[in-house]
């Protein structure tokens, strides 16, 4: 999809596609079309952080998980930043309870200041002294339950915009990019 935009403020001015969304100097299409081009930026990042993760995950089973935490503090950054959603609104603590329900030992990963941290499951992954079987089973369930929080995510983007084939299009953007990622996680073996 290439779509040609261009924003112009109140004095017919050429405004650069980083101006505040807030600003009241751009109309809702150029609201959209901001938001829009920001999400092919960040898909943009999230495709590489895919790339980078399938090199890794045949010797390097454990940066499957670093690499899924930074998509998702990729994508609390976005809503801060873009979507202007305060980091007090604790929306990752919500969305990580919510697939904990699902995926129990999502619980073992700690949101703070709207971020998740790497290190309990660090150290829980290089500590682990059972049995390699169940090692696989939590890691993979919390690999599964951070998709969940990612897909989440993706799906309020996409949700956000007013026109209805637009938010479709994303809808199908984030489906085949959840489909890709699960698959390169489906080969980890934790």
């Amino acid at each position: 999809m290439k779509r040609n935009i261009v924003v112009l403020n109140q004095e017919n001015v050429e405004t650069p596609l980083n101006a505040d969304i807030e600003s009241g100097k751009v109309g809702s299409i150029a609201n959209e079309e901001l938001l829009e081009n920001k999400l092919v930026l960040l898909f943009s990042e999230l495709d590489q952080h895919l790339l980078s993760l399938n090199k890794k995950v045949e010797k390097q089973p454990y940066a499957a998980i670093s690499i899924v935490l930074i998509m998702l503090n990729d994508c609390a950054e976005f809503t801060e930043n873009v979507m202007n959603m305060e980091p007090e609104s604790e929306f990752l603590s919500n969305l990580a309870n919510i697939a904990s329900d699902s995926y129990s030992h999502l619980r073992l990963m700690h949101v703070r200041q709207n971020r998740i941290s790497d290190a309990t499951a660090s150290n829980l992954y290089k500590g682990w002294t059972g049995e390699p079987a169940e090692r696989h089973l939590v890691f993979k369930e919390i690999s599964s339950g951070m998709v969940q929080i990612l897909m989440s995510y993706l799906s309020f983007f996409s949700s956000s915009f007013n026109d209805l084939n637009t938010s479709n299009q994303w809808d199908d953007i984030c489906s085949v990019f959840a489909d890709d990622l699960n698959k390169s996680l489906d080969r980890v073996s934790f």
